[in-house]
Protein backbone atom coordinates (compact mmCIF):
# COMPACT_ATOMS: atom_id res chain seq x y z
CA UNK A 1 0.00 0.00 0.00
CA UNK A 2 0.83 3.60 -0.79
CA UNK A 3 1.51 6.30 2.14
CA UNK A 4 -1.74 7.73 1.01
CA UNK A 5 -3.45 4.21 1.21
CA UNK A 6 -2.50 3.96 4.52
CA UNK A 7 -3.44 7.61 5.66
CA UNK A 8 -6.98 7.17 4.46
CA UNK A 9 -7.06 3.77 6.06
CA UNK A 10 -6.47 5.59 9.47
CA UNK A 11 -8.95 8.21 9.01
CA UNK A 12 -11.17 5.75 8.20
CA UNK A 13 -10.62 3.85 11.80
CA UNK A 14 -11.05 6.90 12.93
CA UNK A 15 -14.25 7.81 11.12
CA UNK A 16 -15.60 4.22 12.15
CA UNK A 17 -15.08 4.68 16.07
CA UNK A 18 -11.68 2.47 15.99
CA UNK A 19 -13.87 -0.15 15.10
CA UNK A 20 -11.80 -2.70 12.41
CA UNK A 21 -13.95 -3.80 10.70
CA UNK A 22 -16.10 -1.02 10.24
CA UNK A 23 -13.61 0.63 9.02
CA UNK A 24 -12.64 -1.73 6.71
CA UNK A 25 -16.11 -1.41 5.19
CA UNK A 26 -16.16 2.25 5.39
CA UNK A 27 -12.63 2.16 3.59
CA UNK A 28 -14.28 0.25 0.56
CA UNK A 29 -17.26 2.30 0.70
CA UNK A 30 -15.20 5.43 -0.16
CA UNK A 31 -13.20 4.07 -2.75
CA UNK A 32 -14.74 1.91 -4.73
CA UNK A 33 -12.30 2.33 -7.71
CA UNK A 34 -8.74 1.43 -5.81
CA UNK A 35 -7.11 -2.13 -6.92
CA UNK A 36 -7.24 -3.24 -3.62
CA UNK A 37 -9.23 -2.96 0.15
CA UNK A 38 -7.42 -4.01 3.02
CA UNK A 39 -8.99 -6.52 5.39
CA UNK A 40 -9.26 -5.87 8.98
CA UNK A 41 -5.47 -7.48 9.76
CA UNK A 42 -3.95 -5.42 7.90
CA UNK A 43 -5.87 -2.06 9.01
CA UNK A 44 -4.76 -3.18 12.18
CA UNK A 45 -1.20 -4.02 11.56
CA UNK A 46 -1.07 -0.13 9.72
CA UNK A 47 -2.69 1.29 13.20
CA UNK A 48 -0.21 -1.01 15.18
CA UNK A 49 3.06 0.45 13.02
CA UNK A 50 1.47 4.24 13.32
CA UNK A 51 1.48 3.51 16.71
CA UNK A 52 4.78 2.00 17.43
CA UNK A 53 6.75 3.32 15.25
CA UNK A 54 5.49 6.94 14.16
CA UNK A 55 5.47 5.53 10.52
CA UNK A 56 3.05 4.47 7.95
CA UNK A 57 5.12 2.26 5.55
CA UNK A 58 6.75 -1.13 6.26
CA UNK A 59 10.57 -1.40 6.24
CA UNK A 60 11.69 -0.73 2.80
CA UNK A 61 14.84 -2.32 3.30
CA UNK A 62 15.37 -5.97 4.67
CA UNK A 63 17.59 -5.84 7.65
CA UNK A 64 16.36 -1.66 8.61
CA UNK A 65 15.77 -0.92 11.80
CA UNK A 66 12.28 0.78 12.69
CA UNK A 67 13.12 4.03 15.27
CA UNK A 68 10.25 3.52 17.64
CA UNK A 69 8.99 7.42 18.63
CA UNK A 70 10.98 7.88 22.48
CA UNK A 71 7.76 8.71 23.89
CA UNK A 72 6.58 5.40 23.77
CA UNK A 73 9.50 4.27 26.04
CA UNK A 74 8.74 6.86 28.59
CA UNK A 75 5.14 5.89 28.68
CA UNK A 76 5.99 2.27 29.41
CA UNK A 77 8.79 3.07 31.79
CA UNK A 78 6.10 5.43 33.54
CA UNK A 79 3.41 2.64 33.51
CA UNK A 80 5.92 0.02 34.63
CA UNK A 81 6.54 2.06 37.85
CA UNK A 82 2.79 2.28 38.88
CA UNK A 83 2.47 -2.12 37.90
CA UNK A 84 5.67 -3.53 37.57
CA UNK A 85 4.26 -6.61 36.46
CA UNK A 86 1.96 -6.70 34.03
CA UNK A 87 2.94 -6.43 30.92
CA UNK A 88 -0.18 -7.01 28.84
CA UNK A 89 -2.04 -4.36 30.69
CA UNK A 90 0.71 -2.13 29.72
CA UNK A 91 0.80 -3.29 26.03
CA UNK A 92 -2.82 -2.69 25.74
CA UNK A 93 -3.62 0.66 27.36
CA UNK A 94 -0.68 2.23 24.93
CA UNK A 95 -1.67 0.32 22.32
CA UNK A 96 1.00 -1.60 21.53
CA UNK A 97 2.75 -4.97 21.43
CA UNK A 98 3.89 -7.23 24.40
CA UNK A 99 6.98 -7.74 22.09
CA UNK A 100 7.77 -4.16 21.93
CA UNK A 101 6.80 -3.54 25.95
CA UNK A 102 9.75 -6.48 26.33
CA UNK A 103 11.97 -4.88 23.69
CA UNK A 104 11.84 -2.02 25.58
CA UNK A 105 12.59 -3.16 29.69
CA UNK A 106 15.39 -5.38 27.76
CA UNK A 107 16.67 -2.34 26.42
CA UNK A 108 16.34 -0.37 29.84
CA UNK A 109 17.96 -3.87 31.74
CA UNK A 110 14.03 -4.32 33.36
CA UNK A 111 12.43 -6.87 33.76
CA UNK A 112 8.65 -7.18 35.20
Amino acid sequence: YTAEEYTDMIICYGMAGENTRAAVRLYAKRFPNRERHPATDTLMRCMQRARETGLLLTRQQPNALLQRDVRIDEKVLRALEKKPRNVCHIARALGISRSTVYRILEENELHP
